[in-house]
Formats: C-alpha cells, sequence, structure tokens
C-alpha cells in the first residue's frame, strides 16, 4: 500500500473525512510504525511532532487533481478538514478492494484511535512525539520522553501525554 493508498484508506476509514493535516499525518504515522509494509515517506521531527514531507505533498497531490476536498476550518482552531469527493470515494473503494487486509488493519486503527481520543490533535501528537523519541534513543520512560521532547521544542502537555501513552498500549504500539 503507497502513500496514496494510505490517504484514502485514512479518510474512508473514517467516514470520508478527517479534521486537521495534523490528524491525517499522525494517524498515517501510526500506520507506518505498526504497518512496515506501507510504502510511507520518511518521517522527520517537526513541530507537531513527527512529520512527512512527502505524505503532505501527497495529499496536496490528491486535493489537486479533485479527489480529496480540503476545506478551511475558522474560529478557535482555525486549520482544513479533508474528505472524499465522489471520485476519491471511487478510488477508495479500489483501494480497499486490492488491499482488503492492509485496509482492514487502516479501519481498525482509526477506529481505535477514534474511540481513545475522537481524533483529537493534541493527543494524537503527544503519542507521536513520545512514540518517535521512544523509537530514535531507545527504551525510556513517559517523564523522560517529556524531557527529551524539551530538546526538540516539542511541548507535550501532562494530561495528554497520559492520553497519548495509553493510546500507543491501545495501538499495540507500547506496552
Amino acid at each position: 500500500m503507497d502513500g496514496f493508498d494510505v490517504l484514502l484508506s485514512l479518510l474512508k476509514a473514517n467516514g470520508g473525512e478527517i479534521r486537521g493535516r495534523t490528524a491525517i499525518q499522525k494517524l498515517a504515522y501510526f500506520a507506518h510504525c505498526k504497518f512496515p509494509g506501507f510504502d510511507i515517506p520518511q518521517y522527520a521531527p517537526y513541530y507537531y511532532g513527527p512529520f512527512s514531507a512527502g505524505l503532505g505533498q501527497m495529499l496536496a497531490k490528491l486535493v489537486s487533481f479533485g479527489f480529496v476536498n480540503e476545506n478551511k476550518i475558522v474560529g478557535e482552531h482555525a486549520g482544513y478538514a479533508y474528505a472524499l469527493n465522489a471520485d476519491g470515494e471511487k478510488m477508495s473503494d479500489d483501494a480497499a478492494r486490492e488491499h482488503e487486509q492492509e485496509f482492514a488493519d487502516m479501519s481498525k486503527l482509526v477506529s481505535v484511535c477514534k474511540r481513545e481520543c475522537d481524533l483529537d490533535i493534541p493527543i494524537l501528537s503527544a503519542a507521536s512525539k513520545i512514540h518517535y523519541l521512544i523509537e530514535a534513543r531507545g527504551s525510556m520512560s513517559l517523564l523522560q520522553a517529556i524531557k527529551h521532547a524539551e530538546g526538540l521544542q516539542w511541548i507535550i502537555k501532562a494530561d495528554n501525554a497520559a492520553k497519548g501513552a495509553d493510546l500507543l498500549k491501545k495501538l499495540g504500539l507500547a506496552s
């Protein structure tokens, strides 16, 4: 499953829409970690945690080619919502048929994230930051990960860190 199929599958698994680029990036990051066979562009540290510039470009291409609608969210938490349109639905259906097991895995991952944190961006970000640090630096405690995050100028609030750590456990990405 390539990055385009991953993005389409994430959207499809969440009823065709996801609010926030960051949420999409974090869900794809968890998929990348949990299912190493997925062909997702490389992640690197960025402001809200691990970020894949290549995946961001793929999302922009899906929007520019007319398969995904990008809608600006106004208000306190401004950003963008992404939704499959009719052509994107057809492409996501094709991806789901072609990669049946992988789509089932993605659907389960999105379902766990939705159930555990309702795709809350600060919690998804905290979980991805913690996981990235543990993978990059080896075994460390939650407190050590939070302390180390400061060196990357990542802020992880304690309540988000605890919820993020719980999410990682539910995803099977931490013990």
